[in-house]
């Protein structure tokens, strides 16, 4: 199972047309409730694609290239409330930025520095666990703009019973992207005319498939 800031690699059997093969490196910024990743692209062929930043992607189509290593400033870092588990058993939890609790026991800390001695009279730490949040309320941005909408409520207006999705694709020549609308019921699907990458439709997720209940359309 993959963890945030894991190194990934896309491979040869993946649906994506860009987190595939030709994507070498790629880091792990966030593991969906769904199980689905987010990436950040490290390498790529297309150098375009360096930076570019990829969401809700199904890890089976990721290879690990790097395990990430929890470090101390990772723990600065960590929420209130993570456990730092240790070899002998003991087991701290962060209260503050300053203070863990060892099974009840109040410990002061200067900041982690300290850490270091405790892993010298607990033993190493095998196991680090950062508390589950319950999301109560997200804010979800609009994926299209007005104009968006308007243009493609549009075009689909005289088949709109039978749109099923609509994808943005990426095409790996003239650094260019698309939209197509896929149908119910059938395979044939059409493209609107390509624009350059990220100067339209830049909410959506590329080869991610919307609905159109999805897109406000």
């Amino acid at each position: 199972m993959f963890k945030v800031r894991d190194i990934v690699k896309g491979t040869n059997n993946s649906d994506y047309g860009v987190t595939n093969e030709y994507m070498y490196k790629g880091k792990i910024v966030r593991i969906r409730d769904n199980g689905n990743i987010d990436i950040e692209i490290l390498e790529h062929k297309l150098k375009s694609e360096i930076g570019e930043r990829y969401d809700d992607l199904d890890p089976k189509y990721f290879e690990l290239v790097e395990e990430y290593k929890y470090t101390y400033e990772d723990l600065k870092k960590s929420p209130i409330g993570t456990k730092v588990m240790f070899e002998n058993g003991k087991i701290l939890i962060k209260l503050s930025d300053k203070r863990y609790d060892n099974e009840g026991c109040w410990r002061e800390e200067s900041g982690l520095e300290k850490m270091k001695d405790i892993v010298g009279n607990f033993g190493k730490i095998v196991k680090i666990e950062e508390p589950t949040y319950t999301t109560v309320y997200e804010y979800k941005p609009e994926i299209l703009d007005e104009a968006e909408k308007r243009y493609l409520r549009g075009v689909i207006r005289p088949f709109r019973d039978k749109v099923k999705t609509i994808k943005k694709g990426t095409l790996n020549i003239n650094d260019e992207q698309y939209i197509s609308i896929n149908f119910e019921n059938t395979a044939n699907n059409f493209a609107l005319p390509n624009f350059k990458k990220g100067t339209m439709y830049k909410g959506m997720g590329v080869d991610k498939k919307y609905t159109l209940e999805e897109l406000g359309l």
